[in-house]
């Protein structure tokens, strides 16, 4: 397995280990979570005590990470609950959760709910009222071309 490891994990051979201090901090984020209710709140109580990112050193001497949490992108990471997520899908990871299924999925339940409502990007007033009302012969829509001179 290549790249960057979530906060909780570190590489083992071709599969993922469990590393103990950084799981409880992800379990503790998973948790006061589901306490308090929003991001934003956990975001002040998580910054109290000072958690930070995994710090990741590099072999030409660079350092990198020690940031503030991304909770958003923690909670929606799949691999917190031994899944691997494959473009749409998630499937079953050869490694240990770190967070339960139950906890998991309350959390994504609770995420989903509070996501703000967006609108459809078709929503806005059209300039031209005919749009998708007049056809050709062929039954191919005609489609309104404007210019300026």
């Amino acid at each position: 397995m290549g790249g960057n490891f979530p906060l909780g994990y570190e590489a083992d051979g071709r599969t993922l280990k469990i590393v103990e201090p950084e799981a409880k901090t992800v379990l503790k984020v998973f948790r006061i979570y589901l306490e308090l209710g929003t991001v934003l709140l956990i975001k002040k109580e998580v910054d109290r005590p000072g958690l930070r990112s995994k710090i990741r050193k590099f072999a030409d001497g660079r350092i990198r990470g020690g940031t503030p949490l991304n909770l958003y992108k923690m909670q929606n990471n799949p691999l917190h609950a031994g899944r691997i997520r494959h473009k749409d899908e998630t499937h079953e990871g050869q490694h240990l959760p770190v967070v339960d299924i139950e906890t998991w999925d309350a959390v994504q339940h609770r995420l989903e709910i509070q996501a703000p409502q967006r609108p459809s990007r078709n929503t806005g007033v059209s300039l031209s009222p005919l749009r998708g009302k007049l056809f050709n012969e062929k039954g191919v829509s005609l489609t309104p071309s404007h210019t300026v001179k």
